[in-house]
């Protein structure tokens, strides 16, 4: 089965986190880094699943360990924003349209499945 290659959309890092400024006193890199990337994920998404930054691009942009990455990127996943997938990479959740019935995403191409 041949790999398909999917072009990104997202900006560079650099203009996607343009308003960005230093944790504030007081304030931990994971919490501000975490509250930084929820802004921008919810921001940028899309109708469809698309890759998203890499915990290493990520660490060398903020200045931060990469498990501190890491971390944020678990968290994410666990609010339903990110999905990691195994040899795919990181993808970027769709927004999923509410209606009433209850419907959950799938990570591979962002297809809609009832439940």
């Amino acid at each position: 089965m041949r790999r398909v290659r999917r072009s990104t959309e997202l900006p560079p890092l650099k203009t996607a986190l343009s308003g960005f400024r230093s944790s504030p006193a007081g304030q931990t890199q994971t919490y501000a880094l975490l509250r930084a990337l929820r802004e921008m994920t919810e921001r940028l998404r899309g109708t469809e699943a698309q890759p998203f930054y890499s915990t290493r691009e990520i660490a060398v942009f903020f200045h931060v360990p990469q498990p501190v990455g890491v971390q944020v990127y678990r968290e994410l996943e666990s609010e339903g924003l990110l999905v990691r997938l195994r040899h795919v990479g990181t993808l970027l959740q769709p927004r999923v349209p509410v209606r009433g019935d209850k419907i959950t995403t799938l990570a591979s191409g962002g297809r809609l499945a009832l439940r």
